[in-house]
């Protein structure tokens, strides 16, 4: 039977809820003020999407494109730090917000802290052609995340990547990030020894909440705003739910 620790998050999320990518439905996601609001909110746990720019940084940002948060235009890849810096990413969510900027992923690991929040990072994008990059990553947490804190559930869509940063010696909890639920999935992430599975609620069916309760792996769904459904998922026995509302699923 696997050890129950490993069956859980730690610290147990506040209303079994992760902000999604802060409380992105309240503030401009990803940023500084939307980390705030959460906290604000009473959730001790955040989600958060993380890439590389240009010139190799790791900044705290979700699209590929730069034009729904900033709008201008271009490509994150393809757009160096100092170019990154000059772009404020509050005004298209709202007026309020105007100033807030793209965050370095030390930035935000240091804001996070400070907030007595906890982490789980997905990495957006295939790094296994730059290895490089993915040991920055690694540096980044190890120096950057203090030791005598639980660490932070590593996240990514991408396998290969989640299996290198396992294998190159960073040492936290990782979770495979899927769309469509496929059972073979789970197996995934029992055969590497990962953490959690991530996916999408709407792809998942009475039958398969019911299987996925008997196999012993958490299982976070994204991402769900609304109270009843929080429940319902809860009481099939999903691990943790991401939301952009916090504020509509705090009832309990």
């Amino acid at each position: 039977m696997k050890d129950p620790k490993k069956t859980m998050l730690f610290p147990p999320p506040h209303f079994s809820l992760i902000g999604h990518r802060g409380a992105a439905g309240l503030a401009p996601e990803n940023t500084a003020a939307s980390f705030k609001m959460a906290k604000n909110l009473g959730i001790n746990w955040v989600e958060f999407d993380t890439q590389c720019c240009k010139t190799g940084e790791w900044v705290i940002f979700h699209d590929d494109t730069l034009e729904r948060t900033t709008g201008k235009k271009g490509r994150l890849h393809d757009t160096a730090l100092k170019d990154l810096e000059k772009l404020e990413v509050g005004s298209f969510f709202a007026p309020q917000f105007k100033g807030e900027r793209i965050l370095l992923l030390k930035e935000a690991l240091h804001l996070l802290i400070s907030l007595e929040l906890h982490a789980n990072i997905e990495i957006k994008g295939d790094y296994t052609e730059d290895p490089d990059l993915l040991r920055g990553f690694i540096s980044i947490l190890s120096q950057d995340w203090p030791k005598t804190l639980p660490p932070p559930l590593v996240s990514s869509f991408h396998l290969e990547t989640v299996k290198f940063l396992k294998s190159n010696g960073l040492e936290v909890p990782y979770g495979y990030i899927i769309e469509e639920f496929k059972p073979d999935a789970l197996e995934v992430v029992k055969k590497e020894d990962f953490f959690s599975l991530h996916c999408d609620y709407i792809s998942l069916s009475a039958e398969d909440l019911k299987w996925l309760k008997k196999q012993q792996v958490p299982v976070l769904l994204y991402t769900v705003n609304d109270y009843e459904t929080k429940v319902r998922l809860l009481n099939e026995g999903i691990s943790a739910i991401f939301t952009d509302y916090p504020n509509l699923l705090i009832k309990d």
